[in-house]
């Protein structure tokens, strides 16, 4: 009977310091907002300035761009980005 308690004992200390090590894991959401950090979300058409260089690379090839200005649309979770025009 000892044994089998200390068993238990060890294996819920094994337990609690793997969760305590491991704990949950969170990601932060994404929420567009109008104007301000604080602002009403926002869903809607949006436009782009390019401030840098930007670099695509696919199957069928790849480039450079360091110029331009981008319309679209998405939601105010950042979800269906949608580029028009570039």
């Amino acid at each position: 009977m000892t044994r089998t308690r200390q068993a238990v004992v060890v294996g819920l200390a094994a337990l609690t310091s793997l969760t305590l090590v491991t704990g949950t894991a969170a990601a932060a959401t994404t929420t567009i907002r109008r104007g301000t950090a604080t602002g009403t979300a926002y869903t809607g058409n949006v436009g782009l300035t390019l401030l840098g260089t930007a670099s695509v690379t696919t199957s069928a090839g790849g480039g450079t761009c360091n110029q331009s200005v981008l319309t679209g649309s998405v939601n105010s979770d950042g979800s269906a980005l949608k580029i028009n025009t570039a």
